[in-house]
C-alpha cells in the first residue's frame, strides 16, 4: 500500500456531456463505467475510500473502509448526465474538511475539464497540498490549449501530483492502482529433472 486513504472528486457538469473521443458515449458515463470495472478487481487491502460529486457537492460515499459492493452503489449514484457549472473552488474548500481528520497519505483523484467558475482553485489546492499528506491526480478532459496550463499548475503542488490526460486514463488502469499500492512481484525457480 503507498496511500492510506483515496478521494475520487467527480465533475458532473454540463461539460462532462461531451462525448469521449470517437464515440457516441458521454466522458461522465466512461468515467463511471470505468470505474465500476476496476471497483471489480480493487484488492481489500485497508485503504479508506470517499467518494465525492463536487459539482453539486454531494458525499456519496463517505469516508470508510474500501467495500466492493458499497463503492459499486456510490459509483451507480453519480447521474447520467452532467449539469451545471464546475464550482471547483468551492469543492477543494470543502475536501479540507474530509483531510482534516485523515491520517496517512491520501490520493485524490480529481476529474476537471480545466474549467471552473467562482474563482481560481489554484490558490486552494496549493494550501492543501502543503497542509496536508496530499497527491492529487488531475484526470483532465481539458482541450489542448487548457492542458499545457493545468499541467502546470498541477505540477507546481508538489512531487506526487500530476496531470493525467483522460484517454491515458481510461486505457492505462495502472494509473489507478499504482497511486494506491504496487504490486510485488516475486520468483521461486524449481528445478527438476525426469
Amino acid at each position: 500500500r503507498v496511500a492510506d486513504n483515496a478521494i475520487f472528486m467527480f465533475d458532473t457538469s454540463s461539460s462532462m456531456n461531451d462525448d469521449f473521443a470517437d464515440t457516441d458515449t458521454r466522458m461522465l458515463q466512461v468515467v463511471s463505467d470505468e470505474l465500476k470495472r476496476r471497483n471489480s478487481y480493487f484488492p481489500d487491502i485497508g485503504i479508506n475510500f470517499t467518494i465525492v460529486e463536487y459539482t453539486g457537492w454531494e458525499v456519496l460515499y463517505p469516508t470508510q473502509n474500501y467495500n466492493r459492493e458499497k463503492v459499486a452503489a456510490a459509483l451507480d449514484a453519480l447521474p447520467e448526465k452532467g449539469r451545471g457549472p464546475t464550482p471547483l473552488k468551492s469543492g477543494l474548500l470543502k475536501l479540507e474538511d474530509i483531510l482534516k481528520p485523515l491520517t496517512g497519505r491520501t490520493a485524490v483523484f480529481l476529474f476537471s475539464d480545466g474549467e471552473y467558475t467562482g474563482g481560481s482553485p489554484a490558490d486552494v489546492a496549493k494550501r492543501l497540498a502543503s497542509n496536508y499528506d496530499v497527491c492529487f491526480y488531475v484526470i483532465s478532459t481539458a482541450k489542448p490549449d487548457k492542458e499545457a496550463a493545468l499541467k502546470a499548475d498541477v505540477a507546481s503542488l508538489n512531487a506526487c501530483s500530476r496531470l493525467i490526460p483522460f484517454a491515458d486514463f481510461i486505457n492505462r488502469p495502472e494509473y489507478t492502482t499504482g497511486a494506491l499500492f504496487d504490486v510485488l512481484v516475486t520468483e521461486n525457480v524449481v528445478t527438476s529433472t525426469d
